[in-house]
């Protein structure tokens, strides 16, 4: 994931958690118009054409976390 910003990443993952955009505004502290924005670039970066692809691939990316390194499981 080093084509995405901090916290795109973070957004990322709560995509990969099954957050809306409303519940990732909120525990991000920003709006829901911004979280669109990052998602967008998101879908962008990762050449994938919806949330639900960005969201299945974040939670590969989380999986292969923890499969390199034990207690990755609370990443954001």
């Amino acid at each position: 994931m080093n084509r995405l910003t901090s916290r795109q990443l973070e957004v990322f993952l709560l995509l990969g958690r099954g957050m809306s955009n409303r519940r990732i505004a909120l525990a991000l502290v920003v709006s829901e118009h911004t979280v669109k924005a990052h998602i967008a670039k998101i879908l962008k970066e990762l050449e994938v054409e919806s949330r639900l692809q960005a969201g299945l691939a974040a939670q590969l990316y989380l999986l292969g976390l923890q499969g390199r390194r034990p207690g990755v499981a609370g990443v954001p």
